[in-house]
């Protein structure tokens, strides 16, 4: 099926026919780089669909992007993203970009990292003593030891 687009003339009743061959024009894509330091092999990420128009005077209509935003995104890797508009004509553009999702390293302020001993001010508890230890993020406990001194 062929689509025209109507070019009315300057005298009454004249009137040609052209088809719209002109795709949408995307503007400026984002580039999303997000960090997280979550232990998931995945998190969610938004992002801004970039913007889109059309010359032909109809509206551009905006089809799809996948992967969509709020999908989970993989940690470590570069995913891309195609976003796909098409205008009333059926004239169809696309444009992709990419999302970069780094695992921060570092660790929280006051963590030790494991194999380091932590040195107890006072030289310890004493015959009889009990250690209690409990590593939370709220709401979630993450480890709770006990041990005799």
């Amino acid at each position: 099926m062929q689509f025209y687009r109507v070019v009315l003339g300057a005298a009454m009743g004249s009137h040609r026919f052209d088809p719209d061959t002109t795709p949408p024009t995307w503007g400026p894509a984002p580039q999303i780089n997000v960090s997280t330091t979550s232990g998931s092999a995945s998190i969610p990420v938004t992002y801004p669909v970039p913007p889109v128009t059309d010359d032909s005077g109809a509206f551009a209509v905006f089809r799809q992007c996948a992967p969509v935003s709020a999908s989970l995104f993989t940690v470590g890797l570069t995913t891309t993203v195609t976003c796909t508009a098409a205008d009333l004509y059926g004239n169809e553009s696309s444009v992709s970009f990419p999302v970069v999702v780094n695992r921060i390293n570092g660790r929280a302020p006051g963590i030790t990292p494991a194999g380091q001993v932590i040195p107890i001010a006072g030289g310890g508890f004493g015959r009889g003593g009990r250690v209690r230890i409990v590593l939370r993020s709220e709401p979630v406990v993450l480890a709770e030891i006990t041990a005799d001194a």
